[in-house]
């Protein structure tokens, strides 16, 4: 008889020990068993931070020069009117979304981002004017931001990989410095009118406004939590501006600017 209380003694304690453990796992307790735990929803709102890298590509083309009591339409230019201003930066940014599970293995939905980096590329030579020296041009890139669209499938439950495109915005500011020196005669002197050691210059600004497409992939961790690894390429429209204002006195030049970007990030935001 004390064996048969072990022994149904000890099943009880298995039982309870299994029941722990499966409703510890998430198993919800039926008249039949255990069921499996539901699966994650990929529905809601979202917003997170994210850091990387921004990459620049921009191409500086200047467009017409402008001499002292000069026909500009005469003039050929005097080096390559082309400059690129290439670089990367460290970048970082904030991101909000809505997620919409529209079936079991499709995720839909919109988001809206918005990021920093210091970018300030430069170059020694004034394109199309002056071969070099001490007069430069740059080019600035800060603020970035996009609303997109997004469309991604479930490789799993938890796991989300997705594409998405839509409106890029990008901040740009160009500069453009002469120094009036003492020239050879094969070079040209920016500022022929002015005493030797006077700078002149000029900046512009703007908003681009482009298209951008991109990718990657996000993991749904804790039912609340989402970490992503993303890449996005855009290209905005051209930039066209007054390099160096001119006047009887002064070089001057009008340039247009092509820019593209790319941008990758790791990001994690909260699911409510």
């Amino acid at each position: 008889m004390t064996h048969h209380w072990k022994t149904l003694l000890a099943a009880v304690v298995f039982a309870g020990a299994t029941s722990s453990a499966a409703i510890a796992d998430g198993y919800e307790p039926t008249g039949k068993g255990f069921a499996p735990p539901p699966k994650p929803s990929w529905t809601g709102f979202y917003a997170g931070v994210e850091v990387g890298g921004r990459w620049l590509d921009a191409e500086w083309t200047t467009t017409q020069g402008f001499f002292p009591n000069v026909d500009p339409t005469k003039i050929p230019f005097s080096s390559s009117p082309s400059q690129s201003f290439n670089g990367g930066d460290l970048r970082g940014g904030v991101y909000v979304g809505w997620n919409q599970q529209i079936s079991p293995n499709w995720v839909a939905g919109v988001e809206a981002n918005l990021g920093y980096a210091d970018q300030d590329e430069r170059s020694n030579r004034l394109p199309g004017l002056q071969p070099g020296g001490i007069n430069r041009t740059s080019v600035e890139a800060t603020w970035d931001g996009s609303v997109r669209g997004r469309l991604g499938a479930l490789v799993n439950p938890s796991t989300l990989v997705y594409g998405t495109a839509g409106v890029a915005f990008q901040e740009i500011e160009t500069r453009a410095v002469c120094v009036t020196v003492a020239a050879p005669a094969t070079d040209l002197n920016c500022n022929p009118g002015l005493p030797l050691g006077t700078v002149f210059s000029n900046s512009a600004s703007e908003t681009l406004v482009g298209w951008t497409v991109g990718g990657g992939i996000e993991k749904l961790m804790h039912k609340s939590w989402l970490l992503r690894l993303d890449y996005r390429y855009a290209d905005f429209e051209d930039f066209s501006f007054i390099a160096l204002r001119a006047n009887p006195d002064l070089f001057g030049a009008n340039a247009k600017l092509d820019t593209q970007t790319h941008t990758v990030s790791v990001g994690i935001a909260k699911k409510f």
